[in-house]
C-alpha cells in the first residue's frame, strides 16, 4: 500500500505485480479509505498532521497506516527544526 498510487478499493496493476488498495489493510474501513485518496488527491499531504486533518482521520486510522509502512518517511508536522 502507498499513499501516493494506492486506490481506495480497487487493486491496481503496477509494473508486473499488483498495487493493494487501502482497505487491504486489515481494520481500515471503506470510508477512512475513501478519505484518504480524497485528501491526498485534494492537495500535497506534507506531513502525517496533514494528513490526518484533510482526511479526517481518527488516531487508530493513522496507527493502522502506520503500522503497515504507508506511513514511512513521514514527519509527524510539518514543522522544521534548525538544530
Amino acid at each position: 500500500v502507498d499513499l501516493k498510487k494506492s486506490d481506495a478499493t480497487k487493486f491496481l496493476p503496477e509494473a508486473g505485480g499488483i498495487r493493494l488498495p487501502f482497505t487491504s489493510i486489515g481494520g481500515l474501513g471503506e470510508s477512512a479509505a475513501i478519505n484518504i485518496m480524497n485528501a491526498r488527491d485534494k492537495e500535497d499531504i506534507f506531513s502525517i498532521e496533514d494528513l490526518k486533518s484533510a482526511g479526517k482521520l481518527s488516531k487508530a486510522v493513522i496507527e493502522l497506516l502506520s503500522q503497515n509502512g504507508v506511513l514511512d518517511g513521514m514527519s509527524e508536522t510539518n514543522q522544521l527544526s534548525f538544530f
